[in-house]
């Protein structure tokens, strides 16, 4: 669980791309997918899954630094 401000921006970008990339390479059993774990274990797929997580990837791999709310707030925008 990531607190706002308990976790520097950078670290939390980094741990995104981490999981991200995790998912990617993983292969095997999905947690929770089964009927107890999960009501939507019907539906959970690990290849749609992969996809969604190597776009995503794609497109924050060159991100070096996260804006928030509070820095645009500070640039009076």
């Amino acid at each position: 669980m990531l607190v706002r401000d308990v976790v520097p921006k950078e670290k939390v970008l980094e741990t995104v791309k981490d999981i991200l990339a995790k998912t990617i390479k993983h292969d095997g059993e999905v947690f929770g997918a089964s009927e107890i774990e999960c009501g939507n274990y019907k539906t959970l797929n690990l290849d749609c899954a992969k996809k969604a997580c190597r776009e995503y990837l794609e497109a924050i791999r060159d991100i070096n630094d996260i804006i928030t709310y509070d820095d645009v707030n500070q640039r009076g925008c």
